[in-house]
């Protein structure tokens, strides 16, 4: 009996951490999180997020002052366009459209869409942050 309980508390010690953060970057969409990067120069930003956008087979679309829009399409047809906008202080990326990723409205009216997108995005958001401290340590 002592081990059923100690084998049921070592699984929930993984679990729940794991649920967490599924339910964290469920978020992403309704409420993205900026990369914090303060005190860079937007020029040189805008620099490192264009080079941050076609690595993973992202495509750029368009520039517009400080917004870059970039698009991933998967071999399997899957699709999402979003909106990179950038300052000298944060980096944001924003959800504009998408292709068979689940994009709608729940039962409670928030909005959801395939964890897919969610990998995506934290993946594109990994790259510029790569970028962003080469960006730093070439400024040292």
């Amino acid at each position: 009996m002592l081990r059923k309980l100690s084998l049921v508390l070592l699984v929930g010690l993984f679990v729940a951490p794991m649920a967490a953060c599924g339910n964290r970057q469920g978020n992403l969409l309704q409420e993205p999180a900026p990369i914090q990067i303060a005190g860079l120069d937007k020029t040189e930003v805008g620099k490192a997020v264009m080079r941050a956008v076609p690595r993973r087979g992202w495509v750029f679309l368009d520039k517009t002052g400080e917004r870059i829009r970039a698009e991933y399409v998967h071999a399997k047809g899957h699709a999402a366009t979003i909106a990179i906008d950038y300052s000298g202080d944060a980096i944001l990326i924003l959800y504009e459209d998408s292709v068979d990723l689940d994009y709608g409205t729940n039962e409670a009216g928030e909005t959801t869409i395939h964890r897919t997108y969610n990998s995506w995005v934290n993946y594109k958001r990994r790259d510029i942050a790569q970028e962003i401290g080469q960006l730093r340590a070439e400024s040292l």
